[in-house]
């Protein structure tokens, strides 16, 4: 994070970099210097990166190649399937709610008091295992696996 201030004591200065900036620009400024200071952060940045590979317990999904395994062995899933196991890998022991899972996994394309979620979650219990993702009573379904 870069500060534009007008403050110019040092002691602002220095009390601003130990709360977390990253650098401090003291107006009036020349936007040549802000432009450089900017690229100078992202230079130094750590790339973000997304994971190609998820992994929660015995369940492994490679998102580039579109496959999944339970330990070993591999698991064919139709696409819908692995849209709705992602969304579990990617929120690993958190609950997730009709509704949450609607949105993540189907989009805004879908009908909110179908039960396409419960039928796709049965699916994916006899492929990956009946104890892999958990029925949360009034709450949603959780990643059994991925909490671990």
């Amino acid at each position: 994070m870069v500060v534009l201030t007008a403050k110019d004591a040092v002691l602002d200065r220095v009390t601003t970099l130990n709360a977390g900036a990253d650098d401090y620009l003291v107006k009036p400024f020349s936007f040549a210097e802000l432009l450089a200071r900017i690229r100078a952060r992202l230079r130094s940045a750590p790339a973000a990166t997304d994971p190609t590979v998820l992994t929660a317990g015995r369940i492994r999904i490679d998102l580039a190649r579109r496959r999944c395994w339970t330990g070993d062995r591999p698991v064919e899933l139709t696409n819908r399937e692995f849209r709705l196991l992602e969304v579990f890998m990617r929120h690993p022991g958190h609950v997730l709610s009709h509704a949450q899972l609607l949105d993540l996994a189907w989009g805004y394309s879908h009908d909110p008091v179908s039960n396409i979620v419960e039928v796709y979650i049965s699916y994916l219990r006899k492929k990956i295992g009946a104890d892999t993702i958990e029925t949360v009573r009034g709450g949603g379904y959780r990643l059994v696996d991925g909490s671990a």
